[in-house]
């Protein structure tokens, strides 16, 4: 072997030795949209699930969502954020999605129930925001909009 292949060679191998193995691409799941204007403010359950988000899998693993939140930080009626927490053995395969539909109903692979009684994401001019958290706390995405710019569905 040459100098500068022999040279070439061992920087490769020092530099996988010291990076090691690439990683597996990390799942990422984001919000895709925001369903926050039903066109009515009767409040019926059919109403209700009418408004819903949308987290998609754009990743290449499946992600075990239990423990995972989708909150508004907006005040609730008890004074805390209002959160949806993820239960059981709910899985978001890649490239699927999810939708969480704010009122009651029988949670599926692709339909989630919040199980409120009232409408949760804000149409007033001020607009809204859904965070994504892990089981850990840490934020995964977020989407914000405002009904001037962003008509109901509101993309991510």
């Amino acid at each position: 072997m040459t100098g500068f292949r022999a040279s070439a060679v061992g920087a490769l191998t020092a530099a996988l030795v010291v990076g090691g193995a690439a990683a597996p691409a990390a799942a990422k799941v984001k919000f895709t949209s925001i369903h926050y204007n039903v066109g009515s403010t009767v409040l019926t359950n059919s109403n209700i699930n009418k408004e819903f988000v949308t987290i998609k899998n754009t990743g290449r693993h499946a992600v075990r969502l239990h423990g995972w939140k989708i909150v508004d930080r907006r005040q609730s009626t008890t004074g805390s954020n209002a959160a949806y927490v993820f239960k059981g053995h709910a899985r978001l395969r890649p490239g699927h999605s999810l939708r969480l539909h704010s009122g009651k109903g029988r949670d599926t692979r692709k339909n989630k129930y919040w199980g409120l009684s009232r409408f949760r994401w804000n149409d007033g001019p001020s607009g809204d925001t859904a965070y994504l958290n892990k089981r850990s706390g840490k934020l995964v995405d977020s989407c914000s909009y405002t009904p001037a710019a962003n008509p109901s569905p509101a993309p991510c």
